[in-house]
């Protein structure tokens, strides 16, 4: 029962990445926009932290997988799609070449804010979940007092 508590204060972390990482990647979008940096810098940047989300991310859902967790699991399929579909169609990395066009640029904006939007309620999800199975834990574990 200890690997459940272990598996939300795990969750919790890596949320917590996820939103660093998400707010990271709008300030460069902005330093870009407003050119206090130029493309390849933030390229390189962006790019980096792009396979360690989605290595993380997927490595969760497994664990979701085979924890019997599938409400959460559910919620993380659109994202986990959409990094799938990146790699399919070759467009998960920011290219520094097109990253200026409008188009690009706010649609890299649109997929980091729904990144964003859903580490802050998994986060949320995350600090229940971890009460919840805490005070189930704590319950089963006090002897009966009649």
């Amino acid at each position: 029962m200890y690997w459940v508590i272990f598996l939300w204060v795990i969750s919790l972390m890596c949320s917590g990445y996820f939103i660093f990482s998400s707010v990271f990647v709008l300030v460069m979008n902005a330093d870009l926009k407003s050119d206090y940096i130029n493309p390849i810098e933030m390229a390189s940047k962006v790019n980096t932290l792009w396979w360690p989300d989605f290595i993380i991310f997927s490595i969760l859902s497994l664990l979701y997988f085979f924890s019997g967790y599938w409400v959460v699991l559910l919620l993380h399929i659109p994202i986990l799609a959409m990094n799938i579909y990146g790699i399919v169609t070759k467009t998960h990395l920011v290219d520094p070449s097109t990253i200026l066009q409008r188009n690009e640029a706010s649609q890299h904006r649109n997929k980091t804010f729904a990144k964003l939007g859903f580490a802050i309620v998994s986060f949320f999800l995350y600090l229940y979940m971890l009460i919840t199975e805490a005070i189930a834990m704590k319950g089963a574990r006090e002897p009966n007092q009649n």
